[in-house]
């Protein structure tokens, strides 16, 4: 037994048990086994560290737990020891250059741009009524008034432009260089240890054999530049504490595969048996029947609502195609690869081991004509489905459970 303090916390630490002892006007014990630990997080800033301490969460299938001020050393043998970890075998490390990348192609780049756009719009359209001509006719008066409000528009944009690049440099880079720094994921025999951080450092511990789903996703400008966020749930995912954790924040997609074969290769990509697609369902949507409302109302509002239904359907075919191209279901013994998303698109690798349940659905015409929408149901991922659209029937139907 081994036994540490910190404030009015006291923790015991037993080979099959942790008790947490908390010591404020009433005593309070609370005893975790260390067997139900399914990841563990070392969580330390600039005070912790200058004593050599951090915080430890362990969390559960069920719950979290927060140790507070323990030895650094300590919690690190500590989660070596809940993952049962062998001697060090790869790493993956995401250079400053990455970081740089990843932070200019996040979509809140394009809400600043628009932020820029409509300032600049209002700012126009207010002082637009300060250009026209008075009673003079003289061209040169006219274009020295005209100098000057735009000069005076300039100038009055100006502290809103340097705001709206502030937030972005602060919000954008500034935040991943500090979150993100020094990031490396490790592959151990029995574990992946990430690690990374400046001036809140963290090291997260989660076993190879409670990793349920590999994640890709891409936001349209990520897709735009060939490249994503490859995120990682394990059994026991806890949203709060474990979703911005568990993810290598920059991986291109000339390198995904090689990056899984590092990290995981037990989501191997070969030998994948892919099932057939069609466009037709894609396009035969509700959604597709919107235009339809701007078009009924352009014989009384006039001819313009027309532009907009045409505006409408083009949106909506380019989603159709998009949703197309992306969308996927393939599987092999081990591993099921569902591709899902048109302007965000994610590509989701599903251990079988790990599902909980299977289901497909559709209309009766689209199941004659060989397609159904298809759910997986994973442990791990609490509360949620993975599903893809319009899937070849005969793969649905001869899809099972694997047996654990």
């Amino acid at each position: 037994m081994t036994e540490t303090s910190f404030l009015i916390w006291k923790y015991r630490f037993y080979e099959n048990r942790i008790e947490i002892i908390r010591n404020f006007f009433f005593e309070k014990c609370m005893s975790v086994s260390t067997q139900r630990i399914e990841c563990a997080s070392i969580n330390s800033n600039i005070i912790l560290s200058a004593f050599k301490r951090c915080n430890l969460t362990v969390i559960s299938s069920s719950n979290a737990f927060t140790l507070l001020g323990i030895p650094k050393s300590f919690a690190e043998k500590l989660c070596k020891g809940f993952t049962k970890s062998g001697n060090e075998r790869t790493k993956v490390r995401v250079t400053n250059k990455e970081l740089l990348k990843k932070s200019l192609l996040q979509t809140r780049v394009i809400w600043y741009f628009v932020l820029l756009v409509a300032v600049w719009a209002l700012a126009i359209l207010f002082g637009n009524k300060y250009l026209t001509p008075e009673t003079t006719e003289q061209i040169r008066d006219y274009a020295f008034r005209k100098t000057l409000v735009f000069s005076a528009l300039i100038m009055s944009l100006a502290l809103p432009q340097a705001i709206i690049w502030l937030w972005a440099i602060t919000g954008g880079v500034l935040v991943q260089f500090i979150k993100y720094y020094r990031y490396t994921a490790t592959r151990n025999k029995d574990a992946i240890c990430f690690e990374y951080g400046i001036l809140t450092q963290r090291k997260i511990y989660i076993p190879v054999e409670r990793i349920a789903i590999a994640e890709y996703s891409q936001t349209p400008l990520m897709q735009l530049f060939g490249c994503g966020l490859l995120r990682i749930y394990a059994v026991g995912y806890n949203a709060f504490f474990m979703k911005s954790d568990t993810i290598l924040p920059f991986v291109t997609n000339s390198k995904i595969e090689k990056v899984i074969s590092v990290l995981l290769p037990e989501f191997s990509l070969k030998n994948l048996e892919r099932g057939k697609r069609t466009l037709c369902y894609f396009l035969l949507h509700w959604t597709m029947l919107i235009p339809l409302i701007p078009l009924a109302l352009s014989p009384f509002f006039g001819y313009g609502w027309i532009i907009v239904a045409l505006i409408f359907w083009a949106v909506l075919l380019l989603n159709a195609l998009l949703l197309y191209k992306n969308s996927q279901m393939c599987y092999t013994k081990d591993i099921t690869y569902i591709s899902n998303g048109g302007y965000f698109h994610k590509s989701t690798l599903i251990r079988n081991s790990m599902m909980e349940s299977v289901s497909s659905y559709g209309t009766t015409a689209k199941k004659r004509r060989g397609f159904v929408n298809f759910s997986v149901r994973v442990f791990g991922k609490t509360g949620r489905s993975i599903r893809v659209k319009n899937v070849d029937v005969e793969m649905s139907e001869n899809y099972q459970v694997p047996k654990r």
